[in-house]
């Protein structure tokens, strides 16, 4: 579907991937430099003005957001994916922009396809290596988690809202989930994306493949597939953020031409 916002034409389809998943894209601007974000559900249209002077193209990995279901999310499967979109998109070379595990996943393809990626923006990545960071992470993440925010989702899950009201139970998995990340909750309201929409409304499957995600990568530390990435990268992170710093600093040190920018108060 083809229509138009501010800042250009916008276009809204699917990706047909090598074994025929349906992966949701939209893409804004005018023609210029491509910027591939991932994660459509997460950051459209939030990011809609950085498509001024550039053509920006958002897409949802598989069994997320409006993509469609397809088996097991494995991280292998998700960098066929990958490159399936910008096969099937015809771009050439790219920024990718990625946040939590979608950053980690754009570094680990830039390492394997240097041909491809121009540069990275990477928005507070997991970690790059799972010792010391994420038990410190997990355990800053749970003590900021909202109190009246979980409050609410209890209640609703007494009130079996996931079957008889499964907008309002998405809506309240999503601020209780989103709680740990903000400095202030009133945040929230001024986001315009959905992060968690049909097919893939429910976000009891989500946060369960997610873990499963996490788990399969074992004591991850991708630090050596870091150091191959020969582009431009941005590591960008709030100085309230649940992810250490020190893993942060560590993403931009350990990337060959990497940069790291905190956001104050945020």
């Amino acid at each position: 579907a083809a229509a138009c916002s501010s800042v250009g034409p916008v276009q809204e389809s699917y990706v047909q991937t090598t074994d025929s998943a349906l992966l949701h894209y939209r893409s804004v601007g005018e023609q210029g430099p491509a910027v591939l974000v991932l994660g459509r559900a997460w950051f459209s249209p939030d990011l809609d003005r950085l498509a001024r002077g550039r053509r920006l193209y958002y897409y949802d990995l598989r069994n997320r957001g409006r993509s469609g279901r397809a088996g097991s999310v494995r991280m292998e499967k998700d960098l066929e994916d990958l490159q399936s979109v910008l096969d099937w998109l015809e771009l050439e070379r790219v920024t990718l922009v990625g946040w939590d595990y979608a950053a980690a996943l754009a570094t680990l393809y830039a390492a394997e396809h240097p041909e491809r990626v121009e540069s990275l923006v990477l928005i507070s990545p997991l970690p790059p290596r799972k010792f010391p960071y994420w038990n410190i992470y997990d355990r800053i993440y749970g003590e900021r988690v909202d109190s009246a925010a979980f409050q609410r989702l209890r209640e609703l899950q007494r009130n079996d809202a996931r079957r008889l009201d499964p907008q309002a139970w998405a809506e309240a998995y999503k601020e209780t989930v989103l709680s740990g990340w903000v400095v202030d909750m009133r945040s929230l309201s001024g986001m315009k994306a959905t992060p968690l929409v049909a097919p893939n409304l429910d976000p009891e499957p989500l946060h369960r493949q997610y873990k499963a995600l996490l788990a399969a990568q074992g004591e991850w530390d991708w630090r050596e597939d870091i150091a191959k990435v020969t582009c431009p990268a941005l590591v960008i992170s709030g100085a309230e953020d649940p992810v250490p710093a020190e893993s942060n600093a560590e993403w931009a040190a350990t990337l060959p031409q990497g940069q790291a920018k905190v956001l104050p108060a945020s």
